[in-house]
């Protein structure tokens, strides 16, 4: 009956804990589609600012490297922020090992043929695949930067290389956090 209610007490939080995994998956979409979009903005404004008479152009071009600089801080902070929960996934999921494998050394089954211990190695791939999203975030972030540069120096070829290549990147990594099912989520989160 105990042993029962602590499972009980355990699925239920578990439930919590993946409701609130997919709430910030969520949230890390809406946030990567936002910049994407404005990325896309800023590479449209960069056109136009090319038909622009030279004084025109200037005004134009010093609003774009402000914008793409803000921007790139944007990325930043949710390379950050991936990174963050990355590592938040990682320490819960060893509290969480450590609560199993006291109610599994109770049970005869072994851990690795276990589920759990299935998903125990797939949490951990999750988390490699995280680490990795955040390492495209911060490469994102770095070509958002040196196209505020660009821009600054008014290299307006290479900036909107760059800015192209940040679009696409941010696309790319939507897109690997989009295509796994709530579980391939979860783990990418480190959960």
């Amino acid at each position: 009956l105990e042993m029962d209610k602590l499972r009980n007490q355990y699925e239920t939080f578990q439930r919590g804990q993946e409701q609130n995994a997919a709430n910030q998956v969520d949230e890390m979409l809406e946030r990567l589609k936002e910049l994407a979009r404005r990325q896309d903005e800023l590479n449209q404004r960069q056109q136009r600012a090319e038909r622009m008479s030279a004084e025109e152009r200037r005004r134009e071009l010093e609003k774009l490297t402000r914008d793409q600089a803000e921007l790139g801080q944007r990325a930043e902070a949710l390379a950050r922020q991936m990174e963050q929960q990355r590592q938040q996934g990682a320490q819960g999921s060893q509290g969480s090992r450590g609560s199993q494998s006291s109610q599994g050394s109770q049970s005869s089954q072994s851990a690795q043929g276990s589920p759990r211990g299935q998903q125990q190695g797939a949490s951990g791939q999750g988390r490699q695949g995280q680490g990795e999203q955040a390492r495209q975030m911060r490469s994102v972030s770095e070509e958002m930067r040196s196209a505020a540069g660009d821009l600054g120096q008014q290299k307006s070829r290479q900036a909107s290389e760059r800015g192209t290549r940040a679009a696409e990147r941010l696309r790319d990594v939507e897109r690997e956090l989009r295509s796994g099912g709530p579980d391939e989520r979860r783990r990418a989160l480190g959960e």
